[in-house]
């Protein structure tokens, strides 16, 4: 009887772990939402995901909705975004992707924050189809 209790008892932890384990990984996957693919890297390019984590980007590595993406002395980095919009950071700039969502849909949207230096953008399908949706913001 004891072990009966105790099978139960590590089956119920288990069954607890595995449903925390899916809702952080389900929140994970949300805020590593693709937003772009970088066309063209030279010199330092670097992206810190809404996570922390630092990672160097080249031609075809992928950006993220909450990556904040650098580029130091003499770097340049464009991107092709998930909606066919371009953007192109000049050296010693900083950027934050805070959101970028194209699914086809009404909410679909862009919010790029400019925190230093400066780049070009091309709206894609996002500003074209909703143009206030799509926005920059710089102090």
């Amino acid at each position: 009887m004891a072990a009966k209790r105790k099978l139960e008892s590590i089956g119920g932890r288990i069954t607890v772990f595995c449903v925390l384990s899916c809702i952080l990984f389900a929140e994970a996957s949300q805020a590593q939402e693709l937003a772009g693919t970088v066309s063209l890297a030279t010199g330092t390019v670097t992206a810190i995901s809404a996570d922390g984590q630092t990672r160097t980007l080249d031609k075809g590595s992928q950006v993220f909705t909450g990556d904040r993406i650098t580029t130091g002395s003499k770097s340049i980095c464009a991107m092709n975004m998930i909606d066919d919009a371009k953007m192109i950071m000049r050296e010693n700039s900083e950027i934050v992707l805070e959101e970028y969502t194209y699914k086809g849909q009404e909410d679909d949207g862009s919010v790029v924050e400019l925190v230093k230096g400066g780049f070009r953008g091309l709206t894609g399908l996002i500003g074209k189809n909703n143009p206030d949706s799509y926005k920059v913001k710089s102090d």
